[in-house]
């Protein structure tokens, strides 16, 4: 085997040897190799889990908090005093006005508070208050996002 010579300060080696099982009896070359051991383990761990984060394909519905599938991107809009809230699906699940909501329920509340009614008069069936194009329905129509209830 063929060596060098590295010139390293006291604290370095002091360092080096906290490593060690028995820094008495162990070379600084057998310490430095442990240490690169556990970079590398460290390193393909890191790698395999990469790997398996890629092959996952990425997600294309939203399962809304009482298990119904919503498609991703999904564009929904409702027409509620003079406003025209509009709000889309995303992985995470329904963002209307900048806020992620679980259910389509909750996000139309939000619309009706941020429409100016009172606390006690926003809560809605959110599957009848948002509405969808129909490019976008599975019956071709303009409709309420309820017809991914059925």
């Amino acid at each position: 085997m063929e060596t060098a010579q590295v010139q390293l300060s006291l604290d370095t080696i002091d360092r080096i040897q906290a490593y060690s099982n028995r820094p008495l009896l162990e070379t600084l070359d057998v310490v430095v190799n442990r240490i690169l051991d556990v970079i590398e383990d460290k390193h393909l761990a890191s790698a395999k889990i990469s790997a398996v984060q890629a092959e996952r394909p990425a997600p294309t519905h939203f399962t809304t908090s009482r298990g119904v599938k919503l498609p991703i991107g999904l564009e929904l809009s409702a027409s509620y005093r003079q406003s025209s809230p509009k709000a889309v699906v995303t992985a995470e699940g329904i963002k209307y006005n900048g806020k992620t909501y679980a259910d389509p329920s909750a996000a139309a509340k939000q619309a009706k508070l941020d429409a100016g009614v009172s606390e006690t008069t926003a809560s809605t069936n959110g599957w009848v208050f948002w509405s969808l194009k129909a490019s976008q329905s599975p019956s071709g129509k303009i409709d309420f996002i309820n017809v991914f209830r059925k």
